[in-house]
């Protein structure tokens, strides 16, 4: 019985081990100073909407954009032929919009400037055995840039990563691993809304490592809209509820002392 329990506790330390290991998506983007939202509604105000899931938002037009790459959970040693993929929803498109981006720090020599004419209308081709994931924002005009490996297991570049989802806090979270964080500044004129997915091709040890093509996460997209999100409509029937509750109670409040009133005239 001794062993058996031995045996389980053992098989529960791995499994727990294993979970933790995963913790750490491979590829991911993050906006600096932004705020996270599990779902959001876009309005340019001109009747055109757009929904965007589980991603960074930012009101800041430049901002700056972490490209992160991550050595855990496959062992990764760097990330080769990475993509920035840039696009925009087609009820928010402008054919003189315009994206500017200039590498920081280790990427200053990387920058683009990306024109209208230069997207593509469509959805990103498929790579290797994965198709490309829509996640409800493609087709849109999309922009694939090229940017600088990540080289995840130099020591003059590896530093600590975290997992950026909903529970990233800035300076209270604690790292999960080790990586490469590239910056870039990105601005854009012209264009409401401008989203971003992240691809790459993986080597290391780790069996999932080996030129294995990778994406961040729907939960680790990165989204530049210039305005704030509307809430989303259980939130706002929230609100208008609790306005009508009290513009009634403010209406019976008025009678009740209007009645009042009346009886001591009378």
């Amino acid at each position: 019985m001794r062993g058996i329990t031995g045996l389980s506790t053992s098989i529960l330390a791995l499994i727990l081990a294993a979970t933790s290991a995963t913790a750490v998506p491979t590829l991911q983007l993050n906006i600096e100073g932004a705020t996270y939202y599990d779902s959001y509604v876009i309005d340019d105000g001109a009747g055109n909407t757009f929904t965007v899931n589980e991603s960074w938002f930012t009101m800041d037009n430049p901002f700056v954009l972490d490209v992160v790459g991550a050595d855990q959970p496959d062992a990764i040693t760097n990330i080769q032929d990475v993509k920035l993929i840039l696009s925009v929803q087609q009820q928010f498109w402008n054919p003189a919009g315009s994206v500017t981006i200039n590498g920081l720090g280790d990427v200053s020599g990387t920058s683009a400037t990306i024109s209208a004419a230069d997207f593509t209308l469509g959805m990103p081709e498929p790579f290797d055995d994965k198709t490309f994931p829509s996640h409800g924002v493609f087709p849109a005009y999309y922009y694939v840039l090229g940017l600088s490996p990540l080289l995840v297991d130099d020591p003059a570049q590896r530093e600590p990563v975290y997992d950026y989802n909903a529970g990233y806090v800035p300076g209270v979270s604690t790292p999960s691993g080790f990586g490469d964080i590239q910056q870039y500044q990105v601005a854009y004129d012209g264009f409401f809304h401008v989203h971003f997915d992240l691809t790459g091709v993986a080597y290391g040890t780790g069996k999932w490592a080996d030129g294995v093509s990778k994406f961040s996460p729907f939960s680790h997209d990165a989204d530049g809209p210039p305005g704030p999100p509307i809430p989303e409509p259980s939130a706002a029937l929230l609100f208008v509820t609790g306005l009508t509750v009290l513009l009634v109670a403010i209406t019976r409040g008025k009678r009740h002392r209007a009645i009042r009133t009346g009886n001591r005239e009378t």
